[in-house]
């Protein structure tokens, strides 16, 4: 890193200003759920990849949101493939101690000066900050040591319902590609935490209508005291769901829902030992993502090493949302609803194939007499499994000892997404949320990015300047640097 003065240099003197874009980020909602900016942040980032020198910057349109293209050609041997969500999840504004667009840079204990703000961790702020380190390059080098393909969404947290259909307008371009990489801020007490797998995603909605049933109310709802006599596609929804799953959900009852499960074998047992005892002293529910402290006696009745396999190795099956008729004030209270529907998601592990679990799906409504419960599957996306020996992780492994810092590689997590169809569909690696730095209460209230180094993390610029030195490490070990 003897060479990297004048990039530290420049990345001082502009520190205010890439906050600035940070916050500018923030600053604009982007809710797709809530039919909210979406549009509006994609010409921002459509923006911001023009003002990184993009030869190519297109809006790319979908049967959804838009997305965006864009491809920075730095007459390099090698490309890399850089996904970017930049869309969030609705914030209770009710739990935030400042409001959540507002993107605020304040104290707070133990990090001291941090942003605080919707996206600032998941996942507007280290990506931000990734263009930050890109533009940096850029101006103290002249160009980057790779070529880069961006391809960005705003439905992630909709299941990502159109990105393979952005991916298919870019497929032979995608063809070229060495790897594919997506920031994150994820360094804490010297360790950076990253994922070699992630699971399949399954998003969908069963809906329940007296229209296709040809019983209980049609074209409207009816009155409750009306049931006696008309049935109730509500019902029908309920028992619908309880075809599918059995033991309080913890088992699909669908015929050949496991016919692609494998155990795992005694090398992945044995993987998940040593996870285990590395996280001595802490309970799963605080190491595994997604979990949360707060948990039931039903969930950890698991000793602690079925707790890892099951998280790792296990299909899920989940329903999000159930909703029919009357839900809150201002409707009819007694209401006999004439269509009720379930949006649900479902995790798999390694060894899976999405499209034989949504016809299995499909077959059971049919066999059991409910084939007019429609299945509308909104997003599907297979498993990952990575090689932990790829170039772009030995990048990673390399960059992070410059900085004093070690990588902690698990082997997967619950969470996948249609970064997979990198991987997949082109063979390459792929490693998604991986930066240093530290953010926080991700999704959640007074969500937050810290911009000072202290004791447990680096801040904005260290994270700037990993960012550099991994694509010159990268770019290296390709031999193209």
């Amino acid at each position: 890193m003897a060479d990297s003065q004048p990039l530290e240099t420049y990345l001082l003197n502009n520190r205010e200003r890439h906050i600035g874009r940070i916050q500018a980020l923030i600053q604009q909602p982007t809710l797709p759920s809530e039919d909210n900016g979406v549009e509006e942040t994609a010409e921002m980032m459509a923006g911001y990849y023009r003002e990184l020198g993009c030869q190519e910057v297109e809006l790319v349109p979908t049967k959804g949101y838009p997305g965006v293209w864009a491809y920075y050609d730095a007459g390099a041997s090698h490309t890399l493939v850089n996904y970017c969500m930049f869309d969030t999840k609705p914030p209770d504004h009710s739990r935030w101690s400042v409001p959540p667009f507002e993107a605020r840079r304040t104290t707070l204990e133990p990090w001291g000066e941090v942003l605080l703000g919707c996206g600032a961790r998941s996942r507007k702020g280290p990506y931000m900050t990734w263009l930050n380190a890109l533009e940096g390059l850029i101006q103290t080098e002249g160009t980057l040591p790779v070529n880069i393909m961006f391809l960005a969404e705003g439905e992630e947290n909709q299941g990502s319902p159109t990105y393979a259909e952005m991916v298919a307008s870019y497929r032979d371009r995608f063809a070229s590609a060495s790897a594919c990489f997506s920031p994150g801020a994820a360094e804490l007490d010297g360790v950076l935490a990253t994922h070699l797998g992630y699971k399949g995603l399954i998003f969908a909605r069963l809906k329940a209508s007296g229209a296709a049933w040809g019983r209980g109310p049609v074209n409207r709802n009816g009155h409750g005291m009306s049931q006696v006599l008309v049935d109730s596609p509500s019902w029908h929804l309920v028992q619908a769901l309880a075809s599918l799953v059995g033991d309080e959900g913890r088992r699909v009852e669908v015929p050949g829902f496991y016919d692609q499960l494998a155990a795992p074998t005694e090398a992945e047992r044995e993987e998940v030992r040593q996870l285990v005892a590395r996280n001595a002293g802490k309970r799963w529910q605080e190491v595994l993502g997604g979990v949360g402290g707060d948990v039931g006696a039903s969930s950890s009745e698991l000793s602690e090493e079925e707790a890892y396999l099951r998280y790792f190795y296990h299909p899920s099956f989940n329903i999000n949302g159930l909703s029919a008729g009357y839900t809150g004030p201002g409707g009819p209270v007694f209401s006999l609803p004439g269509e009720a529907w379930a949006l649900f998601d479902i995790r798999l592990p390694r060894g899976y194939r999405v499209e034989p679990v949504i016809e299995s799906i499909r077959h059971h409504l049919e066999e059991t007499g409910r084939a007019d419960v429609e299945l509308e599957v909104l997003a599907a996306h297979n498993p990952l499994e990575a090689d932990p020996s790829t170039d772009l992780l030995t990048a990673v492994r390399e960059t992070c000892a410059e900085f004093d810092l070690t990588v902690k590689a698990d082997p997967y997590i619950a969470g996948g997404g249609p970064w997979s169809i990198f991987g997949n569909e082109f063979g390459i690696p792929v490693l998604f949320d991986v930066g240093i730095g530290h953010g926080g209460r991700a999704g959640a209230p007074d969500e937050y990015l810290v911009l000072n180094d202290t004791e447990r993390c680096h801040g904005l610029i260290k994270s700037e300047l990993w960012y550099a030195q991994l694509l010159k490490n990268y770019a290296r070990l390709l031999g193209g640097g």
